[in-house]
This record gives structure tokens, C-alpha cells and sequence, in this order.
């Protein structure tokens, strides 16, 4: 099944907001409503958080914070993003793969990368 942009079920949000990453918790605590999700796979993205442009890259415009759960390992992904033309571009400043998945990041960017393009609606391009 490929991805697809759903509201969030009351059990799918007690869900996300009992996995633990403490320097995020306040974020949870806005309830997140949508995921991107492939239920086959077991993945799903969530978006915690925004900033300015004052922490992205040169030339993106804003940082965005998302949670990718992976299989059932959930990893924190911090990108810059610009739209240009019709494709948005994300460039990761930070993603924490636990080292069981180091020989998975190739999957594991190809898997953002497909939920991504659902949650821009639009083609996008990841750099890594």
C-alpha cells in the first residue's frame, strides 16, 4: 500500500504521543491530527514543529521537524525546505537512524522521500 495523508484515529494518536523523545515532548503535546502513513510498511511520518528560515540552510526557507517511524523505530528528521517552480526541495540537516538500521538508510530515504511527496503534493527532492 503507498503512502497516504490521514487523519489521525484517537488510538493512532496515543500511539505517537507514548513514544519517548524527551527534547520533543512539548510538541506532542499539540495533539498532532494527520499522519502520512503506509500501513503495510509500518511507516508513518508526523510533523512536530517549524521554524523561520533564521535555521535553515542558505537559500531554503524554513526548518521543519517531523517524526518518521520507521518499522517501529521512530527517527526525529530535521529539514530545511524551498519550493522552486513545481518541486519542493528538502535538504536533511539532521536524521537520528539508530544503528540497528544503518545498512536500512538508503530504505529509509526513499521511504521519507515517498511520504514526503504525499504531505508536499507535489515532486519532490531530497538531499541527503
Amino acid at each position: 500500500m503507498p503512502f497516504i495523508y490521514k487523519e489521525m484515529s484517537l488510538s493512532d494518536r496515543k500511539k505517537v504521543q507514548a513514544i519517548q523523545l524527551p527534547e520533543y515532548t512539548i510538541f506532542f503535546k499539540l495533539n498532532p491530527s494527520e499522519w502520512i502513513i503506509d500501513k503495510d510498511e509500518d511507516i508513518y511520518l508526523v510533523y512536530l514543529t517549524c521554524t523561520d528560515g533564521t535555521h535553515a540552510s542558505k537559500d531554503f526557507v524554513q526548518t521543519i521537524t517531523f517524526l518518521l517511524t520507521w518499522k517501529g523505530n521512530p527517527i526525529v528528521v530535521r529539514m530545511a525546505d524551498k519550493f522552486n517552480g513545481k518541486i519542493m526541495t528538502y535538504a536533511i540537516l539532521e536524521i537520528n537512524i539508530p544503528k540497528e538500521l544503518d545498512g536500512n538508510i538508503n530504505e529509509i530515504i526513499n521511504s521519507l522521500r515517498d511520504a514526503l511527496v504525499i504531505y508536499s503534493r507535489r515532486q519532490v527532492e531530497v538531499y541527503y
